[in-house]
């Protein structure tokens, strides 16, 4: 086996975490986990305005190296719209790591954002993990017929 199919095998296995899941998973993204390529980070559980996951993001980009994986974050729209604001900070904290990410200009960073319709933090699970599963094998049936 060369390096390219260990890559390639390390791109195809992912970590879906939802919730404190998503927090883990979003962990082990930025200390650069050698086992996984693809992450699907739902409902990042932070909630605090300032939590740790930021303060381990900066001190990932401190090292300036390439990240190398797909990561798509996603939120629930009641998260959001809801009443309840330890779902808005999630919502409010999803959308920074973007901004943050988006300013990092990470090598081989892919990560989308996106919102799934309809849905409050404890029906977003499901959701999440369909739309990241469609999102990532969708991108591979591209990458395969190229």
């Amino acid at each position: 086996m060369n390096c390219s199919s260990v890559n390639l095998l390390r791109f195809m296995m992912g970590l879906f975490g939802y919730s404190y899941g998503g927090l883990f998973a979003a962990y082990s993204l930025f200390t650069r986990s050698p086992s996984f390529g693809t992450y699907i980070i739902g409902s990042m559980g932070e909630l605090h305005e300032n939590d740790i996951i930021f303060k381990i993001e900066q001190q990932c980009a401190e090292m300036d190296a390439a990240l190398h994986a797909r990561a798509l974050f996603t939120y629930a729209v009641g998260e959001r719209m809801g009443h309840i604001s330890m779902y808005n900070t999630i919502v409010q904290n999803c959308i920074k790591m973007a901004e943050i990410l988006g300013s990092r200009n990470y090598k081989g960073l892919q990560w989308p954002i996106m919102e799934t319709a309809g849905d409050t933090h404890m029906t977003g699970y499901v959701p999440s993990l369909h739309m990241g599963l469609r999102t990532f094998i969708s991108a591979n049936r591209l990458v395969t017929r190229a």
